[in-house]
């Protein structure tokens, strides 16, 4: 499995005296596999939640935008039937999201949910970037799986970093989103100016 050129697509590791330590070298092998998409480790009642959480790592690793990109966004399923613990939620939720056939999608996904995003690295470009980040956002906002409460919750938390990238432009250069007075109403507010000075005198 940990050959990128393995084609398998289901292993069944059940009844195999798997413990903890066994789970995290199988895990970490799965990281950069792109075939695997069902694991069985049915009875195996060494495995805790410990080395379930070894997965949580591989299938979305947070320590860098980059690292979430380059997570396994390819495994579909990790089956425990007869074991005493459960992994956990966040875990299976994961896996769920696996579930989405376009993997782009997928880390899409991943990234604009652990992920803030800073627009500071493109303020060279003026507000050239802006449409394509609203646009990115915009895109993560449609593509969200029906997985437990993710959906509601991380609409609401993209739209805020929406509206966060757009400030972050309008911080950064004011002068582009300060309307400039056409020349009609720069001498409607001169009049007004006049006129008050003469009644002032």
């Amino acid at each position: 499995m940990n050959d990128p050129g393995s084609n398998l697509i289901e292993v069944s590791l059940a009844h195999n005296n798997f413990n903890n330590e066994c789970v995290k070298i199988l895990a970490s092998a799965l990281q950069n596999n792109k075939k695997l998409r069902v694991l069985c480790l049915d009875r195996n009642p060494d495995i805790t939640r410990s080395g379930f959480n070894a997965f949580r790592q591989v299938l979305c690793n947070t320590s860098s935008i980059n690292a979430t990109y380059l997570s396994n966004h390819t495994l579909l399923s990790v089956q425990t039937e007869g074991q005493t613990v459960r992994m956990k939620k966040g875990i299976r939720d994961l896996l769920k999201i696996n579930r989405i056939r376009n993997k782009s999608k997928v880390a899409m996904f991943k990234i604009s949910k652990f992920h803030s995003i800073s627009m500071e690295p493109f303020f060279a470009w003026d507000l050239k970037i802006l449409p394509i980040a609203i646009k990115w956002f915009d895109t993560a906002l449609t593509r969200f799986p029906d997985v437990s409460n993710f959906h509601n919750n991380n609409q609401m938390a993209i739209g805020k970093k929406k509206l966060l990238a757009i400030y972050e432009f309008a911080r950064m250069l004011p002068m582009h989103f300060v309307p400039t007075p056409n020349v009609q109403t720069r001498n409607k507010r001169k009049h007004s100016m006049m006129t008050r000075s003469r009644r002032n005198a």
